[in-house]
C-alpha cells in the first residue's frame, strides 16, 4: 500500500488546476483575438463602379457622411436607415438634388430590420446591385443580414470611425453569434 503525502497530493492537484486554467485562458485569448480581428477587419469590397443605390445602416454620423461621399461616384440613389422619422427632414429624405434620398424606418430598429427595409425598397424598385455602407465593426453582420433578405448583388463598404471599438467588439461578437444561431432568417 502506497501512502501519499497530503502535501504532495494537494500540490499535484494545484499544479494540474493551474495548467488547465492556463490552457483555457490561452484558448480564450486566442479565440477572442481571432474574433476581434474578424470584426475589426472584415473583408471589404472595392468600391464598385456603378450600382443602383447606396444604402447606409444607421449609427454614427460618419457612416452617413461616408455614404453620401460615395453616392456621386457609384449610384443615383441614397437609401438611409433613419429609425427616428423626426430626422427625415434634416437628412434630406425625399429630396432630388443631385441624387434621390430615400429614408426608411426599420421595423424593428435593428440591423435585421434595416436589411428588411433596404430589401423591400430594392425589390420595389427592381434594383440589382446595392452598395451597403456601415462601420468596420458592423460590416460583416450587416452584409449577412442584407444577403439573407435580398437576392441581388451586394458590395459592402466600410465608412465611419472606429473610436469606440472597445465597446463595439464585444457587442458585435454577441450580435453576430445571435445572428448565426438564433435569428437565422430575414
Amino acid at each position: 500500500m502506497t501512502i501519499v503525502d497530503d502535501t504532495g497530493v494537494i500540490n499535484g492537484r494545484r499544479r494540474l488546476q493551474r495548467r488547465v486554467i492556463a490552457a483555457v485562458a490561452l484558448a480564450v485569448v486566442l479565440a477572442s483575438s481571432f474574433a476581434a480581428h474578424r470584426v475589426v477587419r472584415p473583408p471589404v469590397d472595392p468600391v464598385p463602379g456603378e450600382a443602383d443605390a447606396v444604402v447606409v445602416f444607421s449609427g454614427s454620423p460618419s457612416r452617413l457622411e461616408g455614404a453620401a461621399a460615395l453616392v456621386p461616384e457609384v449610384a443615383p440613389v441614397l437609401v438611409v436607415s433613419a429609425p427616428d422619422p423626426r430626422l427625415h427632414h434634416r437628412l434630406g429624405c425625399g429630396q432630388h438634388r443631385q441624387v434621390e434620398v430615400i429614408c426608411v424606418v426599420p421595423d424593428p430598429a435593428t440591423t435585421r430590420g434595416e436589411a428588411r427595409a433596404f430589401a423591400a425598397v430594392a425589390e420595389q424598385r427592381g434594383w440589382d446591385h446595392l452598395v451597403a455602407v456601415t462601420s468596420h465593426d458592423h460590416l460583416r453582420r450587416a452584409r449577412l443580414q442584407l444577403d439573407r433578405c435580398w437576392d441581388g448583388r451586394i458590395s459592402a463598404v466600410a465608412r465611419g470611425d472606429n473610436r469606440h471599438l472597445e465597446r463595439a467588439i464585444p457587442y458585435e461578437l454577441g450580435a453576430m453569434a445571435d445572428a448565426l444561431v438564433r435569428t437565422r432568417g430575414c
